[in-house]
C-alpha cells in the first residue's frame, strides 16, 4: 500500500511539471515578421516546435518521477536501487526545491504573464504601452526572475542521474557520466546565463529605443529582478 507521504510527494512533483510546462508555454503567439524586433539572439529558443519539446519535457520528467517514487516508495528501496534517497522521498533537497517550483517561481511567472496579457510574447516585439504598475513597479523582469526561481531547482531535482531520470539512461552510459555531474550542472547553468544576459540586454535596448526617458526614469528606480537588491 502506497503511504500518504510518498502519495503526497508524487502529487507535489506532478504539480511542480505542471507549474514548470505552463511557465514555458507561451500566454501569446510570437508577433508575425513585419512586427519582430530586429536584435533577439535567442530567436531559436523562442519557435513553436522548440517551445512545444520544452513543454512536453517540463511535464513528462516529473510526472515520471512522481511514478517512479510511488513504485520505489522509501529510501531503502532507493538505496537498492543506486538512487540518492534525498530526490525520491520528503527531504530538506526535495522540499526546498518544489517549494521553489510550485510556491515562488511559476505563481511569479504566471504573474507576469497576466499582468502584460497580451502583450506577453517569447520573442522580442516592441510593446505598444511601458507597463510600470502592479508587479513591475518593484522589478523590471519578474517572468526571469520566476523562470530562474523554476528552472534552477527543476534541473537540480530532476536532471540528476542518480535519481529516476536513471532509468532512461544506459547503464553504460551511466557509467561514463559518473564524476560528471558537478561540470555537467556547471555547463548548463553558463548556458542559461548567457542566454538570459542576451535577451536581459536586447530586450532592455528595445525598450529604451521605443519609449525613451520613460524607460530611463523608470529604470533608475526599479532594480532587475529582486526588489531593492538587484
Amino acid at each position: 500500500m502506497v503511504s500518504f507521504s510518498a502519495a503526497s510527494f508524487a502529487l507535489a512533483n506532478t504539480l511542480a511539471g505542471y507549474l514548470a510546462s505552463r511557465s514555458v508555454t507561451p500566454p501569446n503567439p510570437n508577433a508575425g515578421a513585419n512586427h519582430d524586433w530586429g536584435h533577439d539572439s535567442i530567436r531559436l529558443l523562442t519557435q513553436p516546435g522548440f517551445i512545444t519539446v520544452c513543454r512536453l519535457l517540463a511535464f513528462g520528467v516529473p510526472l515520471h518521477h512522481a511514478i517512479i517514487c510511488l513504485t520505489l516508495g522509501d529510501r531503502g528501496a532507493a538505496a537498492a536501487n543506486r538512487l540518492d534517497p534525498r530526490l525520491i522521498t520528503w527531504s530538506r533537497l526535495s522540499s526546498l526545491c518544489l517549494a521553489s517550483v510550485i510556491g515562488l517561481g511559476a505563481p511569479l511567472r504566471l504573474a507576469a504573464y497576466g499582468s502584460l496579457g497580451s502583450r506577453f510574447t517569447f520573442g522580442l516585439a516592441p510593446p505598444n504601452e511601458l507597463n510600470t504598475s502592479g508587479i513591475y513597479h518593484y522589478i523590471q523582469h519578474p517572468s526571469y526572475t520566476g523562470m530562474l526561481l523554476v528552472g534552477i531547482p527543476y534541473v537540480i531535482l530532476y536532471g540528476r542521474w542518480d535519481g529516476p531520470l536513471a532509468y532512461r539512461i544506459p547503464q553504460g552510459i551511466l557509467n561514463v557520466l559518473k564524476g560528471w555531474g558537478a561540470m555537467g550542472f556547471a555547463a548548463f547553468f553558463a548556458l542559461f546565463a548567457v542566454a538570459l544576459s542576451l535577451r536581459v540586454s536586447e530586450e532592455e535596448a528595445m525598450l529604451k529605443e521605443v519609449f525613451g526617458m520613460k524607460w530611463v526614469e523608470w529604470n533608475k528606480v526599479t532594480k532587475r529582478f529582486i526588489p531593492g537588491i538587484f
